[in-house]
């Protein structure tokens, strides 16, 4: 039954196909030195996507024909960096960028970043540094979240990240500590320690009314040589969103991940497992899983505006592998997502949940997705297309006039090109 899916799927592909073409640009990768002041830098992502009925792509514009497979080409995303730094105060430098896609322009990037590092070259240490950042940035948190989007082999982020950032950005300040000893010879383990501590607004790009910012804190050690990759951690994101008018009514809202990734090289290529487990609280709408808050201007406290905060847990776990024979890789990546996490003995409390599931099932239920891609590297990795076949299961609801009374047909082929310069 898959199989004749994604058949479906690609066969409503081609002519849309036909319409896409490689972004250019008169700046390449390497015209910049690494002894520039200035730096432009970025990459463009252009999806054709094919969907099910029941589909949410990621481009264009919502599916109006409920009966019929559908496709949508765009621009996912264009993000373009100019960096600064003055040639006598190296430490220093500065970094905006934009974010231009389907959808329109918008600011993305904005910080004055400071990283030092110390002379070693008395000690045992291979890397001991101190820095900070102040302005609107991607929080320090987790594995997902902090990858960047041209670096994420998969075309999106877990759902539950989504969530979590809806604005990917965050306004804030911020200190990092690393330290590094190892690495004497190529087969040696080299060892690294990375601290981040980060004062967030909690904002995104929003105006919520908050009076004391968001804390996160990051840990992680990493230990390479020329055979392994290993890189595990925990972080911890601690805060609020107001509720109504009044700054002392706060909603929770906090984030735990643990997460590891192991990689490691063969004669047969580069192999990659990653895995990430979040749990927390986040607050929301009655049919709004992703993090919400009372925003400025909101003079009166409405009931259909109430804020509520949902335990929740997330996971995800992903295989890739790189062939050293040809420019090819291979991508499996799982994910599962419980929007309400709730373990009680309370019948009254449980019958709560379950009015407020079949309320809003989007919003407070179970879903897991499993994906597939096939990738296709040239150019050293500036150009990069991707084929990826996502499979999600949502939680059904015992209400046959409900949509999720059967398992949505929302299967969806993402075909991305991204080009970085």
């Amino acid at each position: 039954m898959r199989t004749k899916k994604l058949a479906k799927l690609i066969a409503i592909l081609p002519l849309t196909a036909l319409m896409a073409s490689p972004v250019s640009f008169a700046q390449g990768r390497g015209a910049v030195a690494d002894t520039s002041i200035i730096q432009l830098h970025g990459y463009v992502q252009t999806d054709i996507q094919g969907g099910e009925r029941d589909a949410t792509l990621d481009v264009g514009k919502p599916n109006k024909n409920a009966e019929k497979l559908f496709g949508r080409m765009g621009i996912r995303r264009g993000y373009f960096t100019l960096s600064a730094r003055h040639p006598k105060y190296r430490d220093w430098s500065a970094v905006g960028s934009v974010d231009i896609n389907d959808r329109g322009v918008f600011p993305f990037q904005a910080y004055v970043n400071y990283l030092h590092q110390f002379d070693i070259s008395d000690t045992e240490l291979s890397l001991l540094e101190i820095g900070g950042k102040a302005g609107l940035d991607i929080p320090s948190f987790g594995l997902e979240e902090r990858e960047t989007s041209d670096q994420r082999l998969s075309p999106e982020r877990a759902a539950y990240i989504s969530n979590m950032y809806p604005d990917v950005v965050d306004l804030g300040v911020g200190m990092h500590f690393g330290i590094g000893f190892g690495g004497y010879t190529p087969t040696y383990l080299q060892h690294s320690f990375g601290l981040d501590i980060q004062a967030l607004s909690g904002n995104g790009l929003g105006k919520m009314r908050k009076d004391v910012p968001d804390v996160l804190f990051d840990l992680r050690h990493s230990m390479s040589n020329i055979y392994l990759d290993i890189l595990y951690g925990a972080s911890y994101y601690w805060g609020y969103v107001p509720q109504g008018n009044e700054l002392d009514k706060k909603v929770r809202r906090d984030y735990l991940s643990v997460f590891a990734r192991f990689g490691f090289s063969t004669v047969l290529g580069y192999t990659r497992l990653s895995a990430e487990y979040i749990s927390g609280n986040q607050p929301g709408k009655r049919q709004l899983s992703h993090v919400v808050g009372q925003k400025i201007g909101d003079k009166e406290y409405y009931d259909d505006k109430a804020i509520f905060s949902r335990g929740f847990q997330g996971a995800m776990g992903e295989v890739s592998h790189r062939f050293y024979f040809a420019p090819i890789g291979l991508l499996y990546k799982y994910y599962y997502y419980n929007k309400r996490d709730l373990i009680t003995n309370d019948k009254e409390l449980w019958q709560m949940y379950l009015d407020q599931f079949l309320a809003s099932p989007e919003a407070d239920g179970k879903e897991q997705v499993h994906g597939f891609g096939l990738q296709l590297f040239l150019l050293d990795d500036a150009l990069r297309l991707t084929a990826y076949y996502e499979m999600p299961h949502s939680e059904r609801v015992p209400n046959p006039k409900h949509p999720l009374y059967r398992d949505p047909s929302d299967d969806k082929l993402t075909l991305r090109l991204q080009y970085r310069f």
